[in-house]
């Protein structure tokens, strides 16, 4: 019969694992991961209420159509950004959007709220966002201040990573 070793750890390199262990995920989340819940059925049908996200917090460029968490007066938002800066953005009374006088396809509006004509004019270092179910999206369009600045902005959505069900 073979023996095999016993590996044993010492109590001061178990001390450094669980250390490591959780020293890790935290640094990962702090300053490079974000978990985002979705609360509202502002995004739907794109995000539904209970989605729970994996966003990154390291980012450079900005594009149209990245869905971001953001912060304004004080809480965490997620919304679409659909006008960058320096651009021109009008809705149409009927919710067509256009930027810089072209039409912007927008597949993921399913929920198309018509209303008053709205013209934004998005300054430099800010961004114009909405949210995806325009019936039910309280974003820029209402705000008093409807840009975002690039400062503001916490993390961009990457993947969807499951639901939680409604209690």
């Amino acid at each position: 019969m073979t023996q095999h070793p016993v590996h044993t750890v010492s109590f001061g390199k178990a001390i450094v694992l669980l250390a490591l262990a959780m020293l890790i995920p935290t640094i990962l989340f702090q300053g490079v991961f974000m978990l985002m819940y979705v609360p509202s059925e502002s995004m739907s049908p794109t995000l539904n209420s209970g989605d729970v996200l994996l966003g990154s917090r390291v980012f450079s460029e900005l594009e149209r159509g990245d869905i971001v968490v953001f912060e304004k007066d004080g809480s965490m938002l997620i919304k679409r950004i659909i006008g960058l800066p320096g651009e021109e953005v009008r809705i149409a009374d009927d919710g067509t959007i256009f930027v810089d006088g072209k039409t912007l396809r927008e597949e993921y509006v399913s929920f198309q709220r018509e209303g008053q004509e709205q013209i934004f004019q998005v300054p430099e270092g800010c961004y114009l966002l909405l949210g995806d179910n325009r019936q039910h999206s309280y974003d820029a369009r209402y705000w008093e201040n409807p840009y975002i600045p690039a400062s503001a902005i916490r993390s961009v959505a990457k993947r969807k990573l499951f639901s939680l069900p409604h209690f």
